[in-house]
């Protein structure tokens, strides 16, 4: 699949031309941590947790009859989401800020469309 977006230049407009690698991959994430870790490189690494055996574990702590509520709290604090981490994606102060930008146009349409939904449901 090849995509194409235009890049606008001083005189001239540039067109570039996506297509995917062999070893291209798409992972189904749930959260992302990351930052600088030197004056040019951002690193954005991708992982998706499962809470699925912290909501099981709370509820095994919170029906033992044998604990009270004191030890059920030092128990819960131990207790920790498993996080896998997929992928690491590094990119230039460039590229964080098209991302940047990205984002957040997609998010200004999501937030419109949302209220557009509210609006017409009242």
């Amino acid at each position: 699949m090849i995509f194409m977006e235009e890049e606008k230049s001083k005189s001239y407009k540039l067109k570039k031309e996506y297509k995917k690698s062999e070893n291209f991959k798409s992972y189904y994430i749930t959260g992302a941590v990351g930052g600088f870790k030197n004056n040019y490189d951002f690193r954005l690494t991708f992982f998706r947790d499962d809470i699925n055996g912290v909501v099981l574990k709370r509820e095994e702590i919170r029906d033992n009859e044998t604990l009270n509520q004191n030890e059920k709290e030092e128990i819960f604090s131990k207790v920790r989401i498993p996080c896998t981490l997929e992928c690491e994606v590094i990119m230039t102060e460039r590229a964080l800020i098209e991302l940047y930008n990205f984002i957040k146009k997609e998010l200004n349409f999501l937030k419109e469309t949302h209220q557009r939904i509210d609006n017409k449901l009242m």
